[in-house]
């Protein structure tokens, strides 16, 4: 089937096919993405190695959270004209979703902001500190209680808008049936939830040819890496939709790193490509970014 194909299908159709087609669009994918430079002439990996950025503190940043629908279509500047993955053009958007901006250090979020609401467009908004790299805690009721850690700000960026996504219980369980025959749980007291991280190069486009790994695992997690759009426990790195996961982590601090394909020894000093540490809730599902540019 050619990708023009399943795009229809995308829009139509029975949930089952929707979800075993859609979920090619996890995270912002699209099949018909077109990549371009963001600057002429610079690469992929070319702020590799450049040092950090130094925070404001003081600076207030406008922060616009634009929350969609997981297994639905959704398009980004990428796919059009070689712009930001992370800008969103189209999508099925969630409104009525109640969203708190969340420290790190608090990783139930006891004392995040007051919770704000999405509007029609999926929209809600925030004024955050220009050295803000805390979660957002996502929820309602019809969804799976979802956290998206995006990691740090832009230093000196004064205005932003990130994509985040949740999904149903229903259509979460199908998904992850694509690529195993055990489903996973969603039950609060399970001990374990889910991960799903999405890699973006210097130019913030989605990552080909990346592997992770995991400092916590049991026997029960499974690992996987979208390929050709599906979940794949076979897969060991990256297609160009930049996505991967892992399914029944044990819940608590979880730090995932990412290096260039296959994973490198870092005993070695293989130098990574970044990473992030995000804390899993049970039954819940966490929403992670890898972005380069920012570590």
């Amino acid at each position: 089937m050619t990708a023009g194909a399943m795009r229809v299908l995308w829009g139509v159709g029975s949930i089952g096919t929707l979800v075993s087609a859609g979920c090619a669009q996890v995270l912002d994918v699209d099949t018909d993405r077109r990549v371009a430079p963001v600057e002429a002439g610079a690469g992929p990996w070319d702020c590799l190695g450049a040092p950090d950025e130094r925070l404001d503190p003081h600076l207030d940043v406008d922060l616009t959270l634009v929350v969609m629908d997981a297994v639905q279509s959704s398009t980004s500047a990428g796919a059009i004209d070689g712009g930001s993955d992370l800008d969103t053009v189209s999508g099925t958007w969630l409104p009525g979703v109640s969203v708190r901006a969340c420290a790190l250090r608090d990783p139930d979020c006891n004392d995040g902001t007051q919770a704000a609401m999405t509007d029609d467009a999926g929209k809600v908004d925030f004024r955050l500190n220009g050295d803000f790299a805390g979660f957002f805690d996502i929820r309602r009721p019809d969804l799976v209680p979802a956290t998206l850690y995006p990691g740090k700000l832009l230093a000196g960026q004064s205005t932003t808008s990130f994509p985040a996504y949740d999904i149903r219980p229903d259509d979460f369980v199908s998904l992850a049936l694509l690529a195993t025959n055990s489903a996973p749980t969603l039950d609060q007291d399970s001990g374990v939830g889910h991960v799903i991280v999405t890699i973006y190069d210097c130019q913030d486009h989605q990552a080909p040819g990346v592997s992770l790994t995991y400092d916590s695992r049991s026997s029960k997690t499974e690992s996987f890496y979208f390929q050709n759009g599906l979940p794949n426990l076979k897969a060991t790195q990256t297609d160009g939709y930049g996505l991967a996961g892992a399914l029944n982590v044990p819940v608590g601090p979880l730090a995932v790193r990412a290096y260039f394909a296959p994973p490198h020894d870092t005993d070695a000093g293989a130098a990574s490509l970044g990473m992030t540490t995000v804390d899993v809730r049970a039954g819940s599902l966490t929403f992670a970014w890898i972005r380069t540019r920012t570590h």
